[in-house]
């Protein structure tokens, strides 16, 4: 190095004056403040207004066409009150083995039926058990005892089926 040129040392020991010398900064930016122009005060010109003279046309008012609305109309219905004074309905306890007295639903009398006695199921199957219980000679005897038969009721006038009363 030149002889006159010599750097001075710091005068006391420890980091350079600029701490931040080594980091990126960022420049600052001072923002630009520009005048406010103002707009030109406009004065109005105030002008006298002369209206024409207007004659009134009569124009005729048309008035809408109001259509009426058309409404189905609802009657209730009046359903007819049927009165059977004239009529009961009356249960009747069906006879089983012997004769009752039954209104006829043919003829519509009141009558006393007439009973006769049918071979039905539960005949068969007394039959069938007497027979495998080897009473093979008592085994037609259902056949012959009212007991064992179905019985059915029929009307003395009409002849008609009114009730059969089973056993099984």
């Amino acid at each position: 190095m030149e002889k006159g040129f010599q750097i001075p040392a710091p005068p006391y020991p420890g980091p350079p004056l600029d701490y931040n010398a080594g980091v990126f900064q960022q420049p600052v930016v001072q923002p630009v403040v520009q005048p406010v122009v103002q707009p030109p005060v406009v004065q109005p010109v105030v002008q006298p207004v002369v209206q024409p003279v207007v004659q009134p046309v009569f124009q005729p008012v048309v008035q809408p066409v109001v259509q009426p609305v058309v409404q189905p109309v609802v009657q209730p219905v009046v359903q007819p009150v049927v009165q059977t004074v004239s009529q009961m309905v009356v249960v009747q306890n069906l006879p089983k083995c012997v004769p009752g007295q039954m209104l006829c639903p043919y003829c519509h009398t009141n009558v006393v039926t007439k009973i006769e006695y049918k071979i039905g199921p539960y005949t068969w199957l007394v039959c069938g058990l007497l027979g495998v219980f080897l009473c093979w000679p008592c085994c037609f005897i259902p056949f012959c005892v009212n007991d064992c038969k179905d019985v059915e009721h029929s009307c003395p006038s009409c002849s008609g089926i009114i009730h059969v009363h089973r056993r099984m």
